[in-house]
């Protein structure tokens, strides 16, 4: 059952309301005899929330390992967090979490079996191979796209440790959370005198190339 899996797991923990914490619920109430109307409304709402994350993102196919490589992408942990701001080396924080990736790994594998009985099998099969013709948003998209490319490139990693690297790569590369998906970002005053960081969903795309008469500083920038 999911709840097993998911509780072996150190660094990567599922949010109280989030898909995968409900989709939990749903399987003990399923094996605790809850009233079905109840149990299959509950579930039902999972999979909605499902199908919404995907079609926001313009992307089809196996809707649950669209969620589960988006979780593992935006997820902000101790080992999320470290490999965002140095490069993935043989230490203690990879040791740990190689378990993580390898359970994430096996979630991948999940076909709701064990809600069979409240689920009809053109619900389940729509899940496992989702057709969305949506036209996302640019930034939507975008999202879409790179949860696309790494999940392609998840499924087909050979070893555990393949896997974890095919993760490792992108937070190295385009960072966690909300930074994950955005090219650009504001700084913004809340709270008195706090700053935050806010992404930007839009934007165009302009290349150092395009900035005319900035030499000095972009050198200074890069290096």
């Amino acid at each position: 059952m999911l709840k097993e899996e998911v509780s072996k797991m150190l660094f990567f923990k599922p949010a109280r309301g989030s898909i995968m914490s409900e989709l939990i619920e749903a399987e003990e109430r399923c094996s605790g005899g809850t009233d079905k109307a109840a149990l299959e409304a509950s579930v039902l709402s999972v999979v909605n929330q499902l199908i919404s994350l995907s079609s926001r993102m313009g992307i089809d196919g196996n809707l649950w390992q669209n969620y589960i490589v988006y979780f593992a992408l935006t997820d902000e942990n101790a080992y999320t967090i470290s490999r965002e701001r140095t490069e993935a080396k043989e230490d203690s924080f990879s040791a740990l979490a190689l378990s993580d990736f390898r359970i994430i790994k096996t979630l991948m594998s999940y076909e709701f079996e064990s809600l069979r009985e409240v689920l009809s099998d053109t619900v389940i099969e729509a899940i496992l191979d989702f057709r969305n013709d949506n036209e996302p948003s640019e930034y939507a998209g975008r999202a879409g796209g790179m949860v696309v490319e790494v999940r392609d490139k998840l499924k087909a990693a050979g070893s555990d440790k393949d896997f974890k690297a095919v993760l490792d790569d992108h937070y190295k590369i385009r960072g966690i959370g909300d930074f994950s998906f955005t090219d650009a970002f504001r700084i913004v005053e809340e709270d008195g005198d706090e700053l935050r960081f806010k992404p930007i969903r839009a934007t165009e795309k302009i290349s150092f190339d395009d900035l005319i008469g900035y030499e000095s500083q972009k050198s200074e920038l890069m290096r």
